[in-house]
């Protein structure tokens, strides 16, 4: 299972880079991309699917200029097509900054590993 573990990390891995690139260049497709089109998620107590989170990814792209930093907790995998990553991700940007604990299920779906569940929630600032 090692190994899938690590197959997930990287994709995790490539999935902020694509939102740290994305930040840069205005594209969200790369971004998008990872999300699966059954994707159900809470984000601060509110619902989302996938369009809603591709919606959210638009204008966070459009409205900031920032940059991610992501540190996992924790990684549980459930089997070679299916793993649960938890993290904290810090995103700066020029006037202020946010941070927040991430639950994510991702599954893999014709051999690509998108994410399928998720839950956020920001962190109070100090």
């Amino acid at each position: 299972m090692q190994d899938v573990r690590d197959e997930l990390l990287k994709a995790h891995t490539s999935y902020f880079e694509a939102w740290n690139n994305a930040f840069k260049s205005k594209m969200t497709a790369p971004v998008t991309a990872f999300i699966s089109n059954s994707y159900i998620g809470v984000i601060n107590g509110e619902h989302h699917d996938a369009k809603a989170y591709v919606e959210g990814v638009e204008r966070a792209i459009t409205n900031l200029a920032g940059r991610w930093r992501v540190e996992v907790k924790d990684v549980v995998i459930r089997s070679e097509l299916e793993g649960i990553l938890v993290y904290r991700a810090d995103l700066t940007w020029a006037d202020g900054s946010i941070s927040q604990i991430i639950m994510e299920i991702w599954r893999k779906e014709n051999s690509t590993w998108k994410i399928i569940r998720g839950c956020e929630e920001y962190l109070p600032s100090n």
